[in-house]
């Protein structure tokens, strides 16, 4: 079974329950590369929400954080073909395991 860690100061930045949801989907899919890259859709589909939902939260994780010395959750890169098209989000994840944030 595998397993998906979260930085336990996840809990002490008063983020919303479904922020810290979609948090944790996007820590799994990362698969504990440091980052993800998903389309959209996928997202909503597999969370079972709407696609400006998934911005408001993605947003909310996406704020500087002053228990985390103003740094925010996750780092957002919108990503696109050559053609100009959306395609997949980059969401880079600012803590690591290891980092101490103290």
């Amino acid at each position: 079974m595998k397993k998906t860690e979260v930085p336990n100061v996840l809990f002490d930045l008063g983020i919303s329950p479904m922020a810290v949801g979609v948090y944790v989907y996007l820590k799994k899919i990362s698969a504990g590369e440091g980052f993800c890259c998903e389309k959209q859709p996928s997202i909503c589909r597999e969370l079972n929400i709407a696609p400006a939902t998934y911005i408001k939260y993605r947003k909310e994780l996406a704020r500087g954080f002053h228990a985390l010395k103003g740094k925010p959750l996750i780092y957002v890169t919108e990503r696109k073909k050559r053609s100009g098209v959306n395609d997949t989000t980059k969401i880079t994840f600012s803590i690591f395991e290891d980092e101490k944030l103290e």
